[in-house]
């Protein structure tokens, strides 16, 4: 049977980011890996594209600086971090390819949701990135 991005399913993404379309300064070797769907106020907008996805399915997307906490949510921090961009970029192109869908350990899940919930980023966050 096939894997499908469902809630609470650890996600592997392989990802290639630039300021560009086709022009990427980044492309990941290791997969962006977190657990799907555990905020509390929901998916985020750049969830809600990989849900039902599956293994070797792919998503292009493009943001724009003043929507990136928006799309990324509670995810923004990590990913921005794995990307190694520690400024916002004017516009940001990802091409993603869904690399693993795995059931997680339970301690994997408690982390994720404190971690969500650890950083609502609501810009009072003191986190820095705003």
């Amino acid at each position: 049977m096939t894997a499908v991005i469902t809630n609470i399913k650890k996600i592997g993404l392989k990802i290639r980011a630039g300021e560009g379309k086709g022009d990427y300064m980044f492309s990941s070797a290791e997969p962006f890996v977190f657990i799907f769907g555990v905020a509390s106020e929901g998916l985020c907008v750049f969830e809600a594209l990989l849900d039902g996805k599956c293994v070797g399915e792919k998503v292009a997307l493009k943001v724009e600086q003043s929507e990136l906490t928006d799309v990324f949510g509670h995810l923004y921090r990590p990913l921005m971090q794995f990307l190694g961009l520690a400024d916002q970029p004017w516009q940001l192109y990802l091409d993603i390819t869904v690399a693993g869908i795995d059931d997680p350990k339970e301690k994997e899940v408690i982390q994720a949701m404190a971690a969500a919930v650890g950083h609502s980023c609501g810009a009072g966050c003191d986190c820095g990135c705003h």
